[in-house]
């Protein structure tokens, strides 16, 4: 009976967490700034984030590419995603701030774009350490910008800072 209980509540986490990432990945879509720009997360889990933004007059350049402003607040919002996925369980009593940024512009982003951000698991251990001995953490989350040929267009690295709520 015991083994029966403990398999059912597995998924109840399991389903508890994704309903929750469901609610990050709407919230941050839905902030106003976002919605304008019309950036989508499409993929958050487990440290890792992928997002979206379609190429259209209002985010473009004078050169008919993606506008660098544009392909920052994707950006951040998928570092952002891939924070949140990595510290589900922590949410309700840490917050999480983008503090800074570094961004390499490789080529013009032509078309769509898509971004893909990672939180290394060594370095959400470390986090979490951090964390339990001093209640903040510093971190870094590498960020990579894609356009719809598939080349490289920006690198990004967003310094973010983590605490538990007093």
């Amino acid at each position: 009976m015991a083994a029966v209980r403990e398999s059912s509540e597995v998924p109840a986490v399991v389903q508890e967490q994704s309903s929750v990432a469901e609610m990050i990945r709407g919230g941050i879509e839905s902030m106003p700034y976002n919605a304008m720009v019309g950036l989508r997360i499409t993929e958050m889990d487990g440290g890792h984030a992928r997002g979206a933004l379609a190429a259209r007059a209002e985010v473009g350049n004078h050169v008919g590419t993606m506008h660098a402003g544009a392909q920052f607040s994707l950006i951040e919002a998928v570092s952002g995603a891939a924070v949140s996925s990595a510290f589900l369980d922590l949410l309700g009593r840490a917050v999480p701030l983008a503090q800074g940024a570094e961004l390499t512009y490789r080529r013009p982003a032509r078309g769509d774009v898509t971004a893909e951000a990672h939180v290394e698991p060594v370095e959400v251990a470390r986090v979490r350490s951090e964390l339990d001995q001093h209640g903040r953490a510093r971190f870094d989350v590498h960020v990579t910008v894609t356009d719809a040929q598939g080349t490289l267009a920006t690198e990004a690295t967003m310094r973010w800072y983590i605490r538990l709520n007093a």
